[in-house]
């Protein structure tokens, strides 16, 4: 065992250690190792495809160079289309349900092999820096087919949100030497983390901002100042002009003359679709890769730029994984049976919903949904609060299923029907979880536990709520210790 980076013989060790420390531990070494030893010819990869990224990082940015290559291959293409249900026979996934959003007409695809490569689950938080695709309907449909759900008790607060707009603000502001203030003027980040400041972990930045807001040292509206303007207007827009472009476009301010109102806000979902390093779930045919998955490199906490490691890397090794197991079917083709079956059992469904005239809007159980989350089982977590939680949402899931669409479209409603159950997740798998571990903090238990906790929490469904187990976390040549001083 080993307290630090494997050498400079491997170019990719200290990315490694750096994932491992930042995930308090619970990443799977062997996975990290992979990610980081991989990204390599990935990123060189991405960059002969014309990714740019010394002056675009953004995953938006990368995003398009990756559908560009789309584009120049035999593909076909359905866009707008958002999965219901996965359709399963005989403990094999035969493809899925899916409802067009602009019609909402559902339809079966039929698959030898399915691979998940879906957003998060933000927008269960009122806050958050997802798109708004981010409802987590991968996870929610493969959690509902039997495979376990990992780890979801740990989601990331993104520490500098533009307040008001919802959109991040990246790390590398901090990064390049931008400072955090308070209401009085105060550096505040020494109280928290005086041997790094704003290059501390995301988390403790997160809960130092929401700390200062909790005990009045935020400004009216919750939020701090995150000031650059002592970088000078060159600095800014050599190194930080992506950031200068969205506040301007979005808020209408130049941080070369303003201090920026940020507060935390969601940032991404660390759990998922429990998965192994190619992908694999625990249901044959059927593949998890990215934000929707768990692969287990991020542990309690994600540093800055290993989720578009995690994509890249995971989603190759998901993609040469299907294909091999497609390739060595030898079974005949699928029958059309339980594929039209599923079909009709879930336009039923849906003509049952579209029926009814009378219950709970499901707008109303949204909103409920978020409020609760946000005060509940936000950044600063206790057993009190998780229980009332989990108790409020069993009563938000029942009253889901008499719900009303209440002006949404019923894509709205259908995506509703899986924040509820992958909401419970989180709020089962936290209330379980006594200690603070990254992401994970609770006021009750504020201190990291490794005797008991150093575990992955899986979930699987059950219709009276998630049943947990845990799995022990792969360690190779980094020995848990304290993460040291911030």
């Amino acid at each position: 065992m080993r307290n630090d980076s494997r050498g400079s013989d491997h170019a990719w060790a200290q990315r490694a250690f750096d994932a491992i420390k930042s995930s308090d531990y619970l990443a799977d070494q062997d996975a990290v190792e992979i990610m980081c030893r991989e990204a390599i010819e990935r990123i060189i990869e991405m960059e002969n495809w014309g990714a740019d990224f010394s002056r675009f990082g953004s995953g938006h940015h990368l995003l398009h160079i990756l559908y560009e290559q789309v584009g120049t291959r035999d593909l076909e293409v359905y866009e707008g289309w958002l999965p219901v249900s996965l359709v399963v026979q005989n403990g094999v996934c035969l493809g899925l349900i899916a409802v067009n959003v602009d019609n909402e007409e559902l339809a079966v695809f039929r698959a030898h092999a399915v691979i998940l490569a879906g957003a998060g689950f933000g927008h269960f938080y009122d806050t958050t820096t997802n798109a708004l695709i981010g409802t987590g309907s991968e996870a929610a449909i493969a959690f509902r087919a039997g495979v376990p759900l990992g780890d979801m008790e740990f989601v990331q607060f993104c520490p500098t949100v533009l307040r008001g707009v919802g959109v991040p603000i990246s790390e590398r502001a901090l990064e390049k030497g931008g400072c955090l203030l308070n209401n009085q003027g105060e550096r505040f980040m020494d109280r928290y983390a005086s041997a790094t400041m704003e290059r501390a972990p995301s988390d403790i930045i997160a809960r130092a901002i929401q700390t200062e807001i909790s005990e009045g040292r935020g400004f009216p509206g919750g939020y701090v100042h995150l000031d650059l303007r002592h970088l000078g207007a060159e600095k800014i827009k050599e190194h930080l002009s992506d950031i200068r472009q969205v506040t301007l476009a979005f808020a209408d301010m130049d941080p070369i003359e303003a201090p920026l109102p940020v507060q935390p806000g969601q940032l991404c979902s660390i759990g998922g679709v429990t998965c192994d390093v190619d992908g694999q779930t625990s249901l044959p045919g059927l593949y998890a890769a990215g934000e929707s998955s768990c692969v287990g490199v991020h542990g309690a906490n994600r540093p800055a730029g290993n989720a578009f490691l995690e994509d890249i890397v995971f989603g190759k090794r998901a993609g040469e994984k299907a294909a091999e197991f497609v390739l060595g079917l030898d079974r005949p083709s699928q029958a059309e049976m339980p594929l039209t079956d599923a079909l009709q059992q879930e336009e039923k469904a849906w003509r049952i919903f579209t029926a009814r005239q009378k219950g709970t809007s499901a707008q109303v159980i949204g909103q409920e949904l978020r409020e609760l989350l946000v005060e509940k089982v936000g950044i600063f977590r206790e057993r009190k609060g998780l229980e009332e939680a989990v108790n409020k949402i069993g009563e938000l899931k029942e009253r889901y299923q008499q719900a009303t669409a209440g002006g949404q479209s019923l894509v709205d409603v259908l995506q509703l029907g899986g924040m509820l159950d992958l909401a419970s997740a989180v709020v089962t798998g936290a209330l379980a979880r006594q200690e603070s571990r990254g992401a994970h903090y609770r006021l009750d238990y504020p201190e990291r536990d490794d005797a008991h906790w150093l575990k992955h929490t899986l979930a699987y469904y059950t219709e009276m709520g998630p049943r947990l187990t845990y799995k022990d976390v792969t360690i190779t040549h980094y020995e848990p210790k304290v993460r040291g001083p911030a």
